[in-house]
């Protein structure tokens, strides 16, 4: 499994190619000079391909092992998982945002069949091919694929913006059926309250007559 992390002082190598906080390739440095570079800056090493000849590290702040730890998270949610025996599989499913009518029905039906009938797990990208970004098209896009079957599929991840707006994705899955009778109860209760909130009409009164 992928890790960030630092390595404190080892290094068994005696010579690494090193590469600096700012993203600058430093070449072949000995050991000892990476070390030192280390301490002087108040860095730390982090082994990017210990497999390499000579091996790659890169220096880095607390904050960035942080932020590149965070990555690699959010990168190892994302990727599709392989369905084992009891597991739920992912399916993946991808389109532009200016696809054509007939063809987006034709990927709905396609994702209600694996999410409806196969209880799969459904990662649905929609993709921006403008040069202009359109995210809150795509967003509507990925709310109306729900739509259809909102009774009985809900999100395992909600529609977001991804790769600075030029993506929008989810994961649609299959309700349980305490989800669907949860549902199925607040909607009932929703509808009496609006029955109830409505204005009473009055009964209407013909012409009087006078005698």
């Amino acid at each position: 499994k992928q890790t960030v992390s630092s390595i404190g002082r080892r290094i068994d190598a005696r010579v690494v190619h090193l590469v600096d906080e700012n993203g600058t390739d430093l070449g072949h440095v000995h050991r000892a000079n990476a070390i030192r570079m280390m301490e002087e800056r108040g860095l730390k090493l982090v082994a990017l391909r210990e497999d390499a000849d000579p091996p790659f590290y890169q220096l880095m702040s607390g904050k960035q092992i942080y932020n590149e730890q965070l990555k690699l998270r959010q990168k190892q949610q994302d990727k599709p998982q392989s369905a084992g025996p009891g597991q739920t599989q992912i399916k993946e499913i991808s389109f532009s945002a200016d696809i054509g009518k007939s063809d987006l029905e034709v990927k709905v039906r396609k994702i209600q069949e694996w999410v409806l009938e196969k209880r799969h797990h459904v990662r649905v990208s929609i993709k921006n091919t403008k040069k202009k970004s359109d995210t809150d098209k795509m967003l509507a896009m990925a709310g109306s694929v729900l739509e259809p079957i909102a009774d009985n599929a809900t999100y395992v991840s909600a529609p977001r913006a991804v790769n600075d707006g030029a993506t929008v994705t989810c994961i649609l899955r299959h309700m349980s059926e305490r989800e669907r009778a949860e549902q199925r109860r607040k909607h009932g209760a929703d509808g009496a309250n609006a029955t109830k909130n409505q204005p009473k009409r009055e009964a209407h009164k013909g012409p009087e007559v006078v005698a």
